[in-house]
């Protein structure tokens, strides 16, 4: 059990060194991502690895098409968040997240419930001790029986998320009826954009209420296509998509195609015992690849 732990973990490691790699010959390969990019295509074949059959299987997931949840906030570059009034990018985000509370698709009781999550989170994020609208503060936290002091800054680990007012396991991870929040946002990166190209597609559809399942469709079939991976570069490559609505326009503060932060996980295999490595990694620019948490 030893021996074969020890080999789990060097072929996982190995997995991780291996995507590093693939993450960083991306880079030089084109400047946008897509589905169609080395890092995204690494899943679809297992490595085998030595006699005893060992089995090496490395998945990469692009968190830049998912939400930013930091990005409810303006951040500040040293000191804290501050509220995000005024700022577009901030609003969106919020606005984007409503609307997925409030699709029914979630673990959330009605649209107020909604709200109140929403200006919870904003209120754990930002530096200031005022209450939002339905949001909570110091004064909420330090009340419970076992009572703690928000954030009031950016989140840095994923499930922090668990200690805001309202946000419970099923929320945030789903059950056998509802969706996993978890698969739509991150609490890496505070740009505030959202890679397009890689974004689930019920992520995309809350990105303006006027689009419909059917358009998000025809958008999704657009991106698989081979023949349009030229076309993916640009942002607005959305409103080449027939039957897109001329009058939706999504905006530049937060639509874009290339991607900076991801989700890096290796799985190894040895006599049917598995070991997986997950990390978060951020790549800037051509040469510099960061773990952020392991």
């Amino acid at each position: 059990s030893f021996k074969d732990r020890e080999q789990l973990f060097s072929v996982a490691e190995s997995g991780i060194d291996l995507a590093l790699a693939v993450l960083h010959g991306d880079s030089y390969t084109n400047d946008y991502d897509s589905l169609f990019d080395s890092w995204y295509t690494i899943a679809e074949k297992p490595i085998q690895l030595f006699e005893r059959g060992a089995e090496l299987t490395v998945t990469i997931q692009d968190l830049s098409g998912r939400l930013q949840v930091n990005s409810l906030v303006n951040s500040a570059p040293a000191g804290g968040a501050q509220a995000g009034n005024g700022n577009e990018s901030a609003e969106l985000a919020r606005e984007i997240l409503l609307r997925l509370l409030q699709s029914g698709e979630f673990v959330v009781e009605d649209d107020l419930q909604a709200r109140e999550i929403v200006d919870a989170i904003i209120d754990w994020l930002d530096s200031d001790d005022n209450e939002s609208n339905y949001g909570a503060e110091a004064s909420y936290y330090e009340s419970l029986d076992s009572p703690y002091t928000p954030r009031n800054d950016l989140l840095k680990l994923p499930n922090e998320l668990l200690s805001v007012k309202g946000v419970t396991e099923e929320l945030l991870f789903g059950n056998d009826e509802k969706k996993a929040l978890a698969e739509y946002i991150t609490v890496f990166g505070d740009s505030g954009t959202i890679n397009i190209n890689t974004a689930d597609p019920f992520l995309i559809q809350a990105f303006d209420d006027r689009i419909d399942s059917d358009q998000v469709a025809s958008l999704t079939e657009f991106r698989d296509d081979e023949k349009n991976v030229e076309l993916l570069k640009e942002p607005s490559w959305y409103s080449q998509v027939s039957g897109w609505p001329g009058d939706i326009a999504l905006s530049n503060t937060f639509v874009t195609t290339t991607s900076n932060v991801f989700q890096v996980r290796a799985e190894a295999t040895v006599n049917e015992t598995v070991l997986a490595v997950v990390a978060y990694v951020k790549r800037s620019g051509k040469d510099t690849l960061e773990i952020l948490y392991r």
